[in-house]
């Protein structure tokens, strides 16, 4: 039997707790304790943090965010900049606004995904996974990166259409 992920809602956004709940529902490979928190107190644990960076809520002390925890930022596009400069290895970003299934996939990830230690990849098809890994955290980045440009290419036909 599959271990339960405990994952805690950083946020105040009732429509944001059921975009996340959404997302869960299909991930029965894995058993979920889900949660949603108006904000980040010291002492709770959790195996997965989804931050809802808009509100009062801001970012979490650096120390904490130094430590191994498995972060997904929610924000607008404007606070990017602020994640780019803390170069966290374990978290991810998302742009606002979020569908479920981005961050279904985002989820399914990040429950899976291992720290690699490289003295550990020995077999074929442990270089297989971690090289799936690699090609999978690209991928998220890239499509971070699409998100940012359908914002400006949006914002630039509103912009025109005015």
């Amino acid at each position: 039997m599959s271990t339960i992920m405990k994952v805690r809602l950083i946020s105040k956004d009732p429509c944001l707790y059921r975009v996340c709940r959404e997302a869960l529902l299909p991930l029965r490979e894995r058993e979920w304790d889900f949660g949603m928190l108006p904000e980040w107190q010291l002492g709770i644990d959790a195996d997965l943090w989804i931050w809802d960076c808009e509100g009062n809520e801001g970012l979490p002390p650096v120390s904490w965010l130094q430590q191994e925890h498995k972060i997904i930022f929610i924000a607008n596009r404007k606070k990017i900049v602020l994640f780019r400069d803390l170069a966290i290895e374990a978290a991810r970003i998302i742009l606002k606004p979020v569908r479920p299934r981005l961050l279904q996939d985002f989820l399914q990830q990040m429950s899976t995904e291992e720290v690699p230690v490289a003295e550990a990849v020995d077999t074929s098809a442990d270089r297989m996974r971690l090289d799936r890994d690699t090609l999978l955290q690209h991928l998220l980045q890239t499509n971070l990166t699409l998100q940012e440009y359908e914002q400006d290419r949006t914002g630039f036909l509103v912009r025109g259409c005015s």
